[in-house]
């Protein structure tokens, strides 16, 4: 089967982000593995098989950029500095609760265009400017952030939580003709 990289899901909308985080990152955490380096530029669109393909949709996404996962437990550090969580900072600890704050962090930068996190060179924005930030957006919206963007990693939803959080769910729903646009109205108030 000849696979083509179309393109990333930078450039695609926010059904296919959760999806892909629905099916692949509970997958590799089902595994026993965290991904460490969940951002856009590491969620794919590959064509499905052949020129001739007739099936549904011709592209599968996929997640990519496998080279910093490892197993839990183990003691490594790597990814994008944008998207570390406070325990990756503070205590070089990165596991699979970092993916769920990543991607929330990716989330959070599509809606407010900014870094919720502060990474080792003091890039991002702190928890105070966060906290004025969220005030703005929709409290379905407002929830799912709060849970995802805890500082204690133990306090984090896990991806099957995430992904039954009212936010998520209208998330996937949205946009059905556009999919490429944020869903504003579940956003903001």
């Amino acid at each position: 089967m000849r696979c083509e990289l179309l393109v990333n899901c930078a450039k695609t909308g926010w059904k296919c982000k959760y999806a892909i985080y629905r099916k692949g990152l509970k997958r590799i955490h089902e595994e026993g593995f965290a991904h460490c380096d969940l951002e856009l530029e590491n969620i794919l669109l590959v064509r499905q098989g052949n020129d001739n393909y007739s099936g549904g949709d011709p592209f599968v996404a996929k997640i990519a950029d496998l080279g910093l996962t490892k197993r839990v437990g183990k003691r490594s550090i790597g990814g994008t500095r944008s998207y570390w969580s406070p325990e990756i900072v503070r205590d070089n600890i990165q596991e699979q609760p970092s993916d769920h704050l990543g991607f929330a962090v990716h989330c959070f930068r599509k809606v407010n265009r900014k870094t919720p996190m502060a990474s080792r060179r003091g890039t991002g924005l702190g928890y105070e400017q966060v906290r004025v930030l969220l005030k703005v957006l929709s409290t379905q919206a407002k929830g799912f952030f709060n849970k995802c963007l805890k500082r204690n990693p133990s306090d984090r939803p896990t991806a099957e939580m995430l992904l039954k959080h009212p936010f998520a769910c209208e998330l996937i729903h949205e946009n059905k003709e556009d999919d490429r646009r944020a869903p504003i109205d579940i956003l903001f108030k």
